[in-house]
C-alpha cells in the first residue's frame, strides 16, 4: 500500500490518499492527516480497506489532476544518522564513526517534490544525499532486532540537501543550520532521476 498527501489544486487543503494504479483515492474525513493515520493504524486499517473497496467516484482522482506534497508534511520528529554511508565518509575525508552520529532536522525542513530548496546565500557547494527513511509507527525502547516490524510503519525516500561547504567547516553544528526547506520528500531537485519514491509504502 502506498500513502500520499496531496492537494487538488494550489488553493485546496492537503488531503491523504491511497495510491491505486494511476489513481489516488482520497480518504477524506476518514483520515484528516497522515500522522493521524499512522497513530491509529491498528484501528483504522480495517475500515480504510473497506472504504477503498467502495470509494465514491468523487474520491477517485487521476495522478495528473493532483499535486503531491511531502508524504508527512509536518512530522513530529525527524532523527538522522550522519555519515551512515562508508563511501560518503571517505569522500568527505571524515573518520567512519565507531558509534552512530545522531542529529535532527526540524519540521520546517520538510518540503514536497519540486518545491523550492532554500540554501544559505553564502553557500556555494550544495549537494544531494539520497536517504532511505523509516516511518515509525508504534514507539518503544530497547526493541529486539526481530521485533522491528512491530514498530516500522513504512518507508520513503528523502533528499537530504546539504550545504557541503558549511558542513565541512565544523563537526555537527553546521548540520542544524542547513535545516530550513532542505529536505524534499520525493524526486527532489538536485538529482530527480535518483529519487523516484514519492509515497509512504507499507506492507502490512
Amino acid at each position: 500500500m502506498k500513502i500520499v498527501t496531496f492537494r487538488r489544486d494550489a488553493e485546496s487543503w492537503p488531503e491523504v490518499g491511497i495510491v491505486r494504479g494511476d489513481e489516488v483515492i482520497a480518504l477524506g474525513a476518514n483520515c484528516p492527516t497522515p500522522t493521524a493515520l499512522i497513530e491509529n493504524w491498528p484501528v483504522a486499517k480495517g475500515p480504510i480497506l473497506e472504504y477503498l473497496e467502495k470509494a465514491p467516484s468523487e474520491a477517485i482522482l487521476p495522478f495528473s489532476k493532483i499535486k503531491l506534497t511531502a508524504p508527512i508534511p509536518r512530522p513530529p520528529k525527524l532523527i538522522c544518522v550522519g555519515l551512515n554511508y562508508r563511501d560518503h565518509a571517505i569522500e568527505s575525508n571524515m573518520e567512519i564513526p565507531e558509534v552512530p552520529t545522531i542529529f535532527n532536522k526540524f519540521a520546517n525542513a520538510i518540503i514536497g517534490s519540486g518545491d523550492q530548496i532554500i540554501l544559505p546565500k553564502t553557500s556555494e557547494k550544495p549537494d544531494y544525499e539520497a536517504e532511505f527513511a523509516f516511518i515509525i509507527g508504534q514507539g518503544g525502547r530497547h526493541i529486539p532486532a526481530d521485533k522491528w516490524k512491530d514498530h516500522v510503519f513504512g518507508y520513503t525516500i528523502i533528499n537530504d540537501v546539504s550545504a557541503r561547504d558549511y558542513q565541512l567547516r565544523t563537526h555537527n553544528g553546521s548540520w542544524a543550520r542547513r535545516s530550513t526547506h532542505s529536505a524534499p520528500w520525493g524526486p527532489g531537485s538536485s538529482r530527480p532521476t535518483k529519487l523516484k519514491i514519492r509515497t509512504i509504502s507499507i506492507s502490512r
